[in-house]
């Protein structure tokens, strides 16, 4: 009789821990299964992960820089008067940013070229002496595809003198003289301009293709003193060749605080005690 209790009672024991076992292993199975299933997802996600950066790599690419070379410098390295209009240099093909830009510097270049006008200001005045730059914008590609429709996005004014050797400023709404990084806070409203470029070639294109841009804006001495017509550069825009996509960069902002830099480098000064 005891020894039928004993085989029930292992009986049901025998059971219990079967029906223990199988929950544990449904839940297992679950867990596993959940698992699968997330790293399914994550395969899923590195697979898109993986696409994305090589449709960013063969994308176009712009990238944009200010240089500002001396008046002098770029006299020897533009050159409107000869049979193509343009020279050559290391940061690539230069072109003006509008038929009125170039027209005045014109006017001015044969002067540079000759060592005139090349500084502004006074060695024994507060202010110093200053010399004269050309405001250039450098836009690269440097991604695969090439870059088509490249728009630059301005704001213009014009000189209010008609002659291209006339300084001008233009001045907040407190009358303060503004420095050209700081032009579109300017008091007086600013025309808005689109400077088409032609096509930015990309890596994939015979080297000899893959030439940058260099755009001329403006014509300045120090930070506040303007030349002619002014071009600042507010946005980029273009579309990838391949994939069709539009994108639009931000220009001034980026670089506002590099380009004030370079322009008050230029603001050379006075020679105080030696004016005396």
């Amino acid at each position: 009789m005891k020894l039928d209790d004993t085989t029930k009672i292992v009986s049901i024991v025998s059971a219990a821990v079967g029906v223990m076992i199988a929950i544990a292993g449904y839940f297992m199975n679950a867990k596993l299964q959940a698992v699968q299933e997330s790293l399914s997802k994550l395969s899923v996600s590195d697979k898109q992960m993986d696409v994305a950066k090589k449709e960013y790599d063969l994308s176009a690419r712009l990238t944009t820089s200010f240089s500002l070379p001396l008046a002098r410098s770029f006299a020897l390295l533009y050159a409107p008067d000869e049979t193509e209009g343009q020279a050559e240099r290391p940061e690539g093909h230069i072109s003006m940013a509008s038929s009125a830009l170039a027209d005045e510097f014109a006017q001015v270049i044969a002067g540079w070229r000759a060592r005139k006008g090349l500084m502004t200001g006074g060695a024994c005045q507060a202010e110093g002496l200053k010399a004269r730059q050309v405001v250039t914008l450098v836009i690269k590609n440097i991604g695969h595809s090439d870059a088509v429709d490249v728009i630059i996005h301005a704001k213009q004014r014009k000189s209010p003198s008609a002659d291209p050797h006339a300084p001008w400023k233009a001045v907040s709404a407190s009358g303060a003289a503004l420095g050209y990084y700081d032009l579109l806070s300017a008091k007086d409203k600013w025309e808005d301009v689109d400077v088409p470029l032609a096509v930015l070639h990309g890596l994939d294109a015979p080297a000899a293709n893959q030439t940058a841009e260099q755009v001329v804006l403006a014509s300045v001495s120090g930070t506040t003193s303007l030349y002619g017509t002014i071009l600042v550069p507010v946005a980029i825009s273009w579309t990838d060749n391949i994939s069709k996509r539009a994108q639009t960069e931000t220009v001034l902002s980026a670089h506002a605080a590099e380009l004030r830099a370079d322009l008050l480098g230029a603001e050379i000064g006075s020679v105080g005690s030696a004016c005396r």
